[in-house]
């Protein structure tokens, strides 16, 4: 049974928040490596959609950063570990990008 409290939350720090055998890696890019088993691909691809906006910020290869573009789009790849399932899925992130959460 679901905690009524993380039920409610509507924001998290991470994709794998929460979710049994998923490791996430950010990538210096606007990617999300993360790996976990396919029947956990549904929860992980709400906790990527509900990140919070802090999470969501994104270097931009160079695109959004030094230019007056606001629109920058963060990409979230799932792979299924010992398979060759994979998904990719893509949100998009408004604002500016701080230097501070580049790598």
């Amino acid at each position: 049974m679901t905690h009524p409290a993380e039920a409610s939350a509507k924001l998290y720090t991470h994709p794998c928040q929460g979710v049994s055998h998923c490791v996430d890696e950010k990538t210096d890019g606007e990617g999300w490596m993360v790996n976990t088993p396919k029947k956990n691909w549904k929860k992980v691809i709400y906790r990527f959609h509900h990140l919070t906006r802090q999470a969501r910020s994104v270097c931009g290869s160079g695109s959004g950063y030094h230019t007056s573009e606001k629109n920058l789009h963060i990409a979230m790849f799932l792979t299924a570990p010992h398979s060759t399932a994979r998904k990719t899925i893509e949100i998009k992130a408004s604002g500016p990008t701080p230097r501070k959460y580049c790598f």
